[in-house]
């Protein structure tokens, strides 16, 4: 893809550091990291920094990784991670004009950079919840992790931040999709479909309400609704809902936990939805995501076996800040469109 280099994160440590090294050796993109190393040795598990020359320009890059905690034996450096950085930054100061860093820190300690170390004028962190944050005479840049983001920067021959420009870039049709890369992503799928313990390390949505943690209740499928509620039934066929698995299969992520989670029924539970399923039964959100298993209401059709009135933090599960940041401004619009009563008149 055509990167300079790659910093080390806490997220990475999660598959070992045996795992981290064997990836130094294979790829060809240097793995940077001033700040962490394993052992008594005090070993960098990466490169502290590198010096790129781009055109008229030399610029300096160096990462700042967090220990991570589930990991004692990888270190900060020195007493902090910003021990790093005191370091290195004088031998980078002495090759580059512009220094860049690569930060897995906090937003305190990526303000604490820019004014502790004034050489440094750019922050590109992996954690922040303000997109593009300016910063005395430097910009810190935190795009989310799932969103690719473009920073142009004007700098003078002395390599002198002049002026900057951040934008999201969004993944539209007009982007056409690379054969080698949906290739792979196929394949990771198709791994997904077989890793059991993956797909039960998954979330399971509504797990704190009662009839979901009632054991001897299940689910039944839209169809085990239909024999009473054929009004409802043909109405709820009507919505988004029940297209919301279509979505998925259609981009290919009808393997993905977190996903299938949301547009399914009853996924991670035993008589839930199954990773594996192209269609059918309780692939999508039916009857049984809003008011719960109906195994027990079949047997003993009462409304206490059932979430009659559907509260709107059962919505919220999966309609999140992330995915629907303005759903209290739109709660009544998007109730209309699945409101039995507004679907049949």
């Amino acid at each position: 893809m055509g990167y300079h280099a790659i910093a080390l994160g806490g997220d990475a440590f999660n598959f070992g550091t045996d795992f981290i090294r064997n990836q130094i050796k294979t790829l060809k993109t240097p793995f940077l990291s001033a700040s962490v190393h394993k052992g008594e040795a005090k070993e960098l598990l990466g490169r502290p920094y590198l010096i790129k020359e781009l055109g008229p320009v030399k610029v300096g890059i160096l990462a700042l990784t967090a220990p991570p905690r589930s990991q004692p034996q990888i270190q900060a450096e020195g007493s902090a991670p910003l021990a790093g950085i005191k370091k290195y930054l004088p031998t980078i100061k002495r090759e580059a004009n512009l220094i860049i860093v690569l930060s897995d820190l906090s937003e305190e300690e990526n303000r604490s950079i820019i004014s502790e170390f004034g050489d440094v004028q750019v922050i590109l962190a992996a954690r922040g919840k303000i997109p593009v944050e300016n910063v005395n005479h430097a910009v810190i840049v935190s795009p989310d992790q799932k969103y690719l983001a473009r920073l142009d920067l004007w700098v003078d021959h002395n390599g002198r931040l002049l002026r900057h420009d951040f934008k999201w870039i969004c993944l539209s049709t007009d982007i056409v999709p690379d054969p080698d890369t949906e290739q792979f992503i196929s394949q990771a799928y198709g791994a997904a479909v077989k890793d059991r313990a993956g797909q039960a390390g998954a979330k399971r949505k509504l797990s704190g309400h009662a009839l979901e943690q009632d054991r001897d209740n299940g689910y039944v499928g839209a169809d085990g609704c239909r024999n009473c509620h054929e009004t409802e039934y043909r109405a709820w066929k009507g919505t988004r809902h029940y297209r919301a698995f279509d979505t998925l299969r259609d981009v290919r992520r009808h393997f993905y936990p977190d996903c299938v989670s949301c547009h399914t029924t009853g996924f991670g539970y035993p008589t839930g939805f199954q990773i594996g399923q192209t269609a059918g039964r309780l692939a999508g959100v039916e009857c049984e995501v809003c008011h719960g298993p109906g195994r027990k209401h079949i047997f003993h059709p009462e409304t206490s076996q059932l979430r009659r009135t559907v509260p709107a933090s059962i919505c919220l599960e999966c309609h999140d800040k992330e995915r629907n940041p303005d759903f209290e401004g739109q709660k009544e619009l998007l109730f209309n469109r699945i409101s039995h009563k507004a679907l049949t008149q």
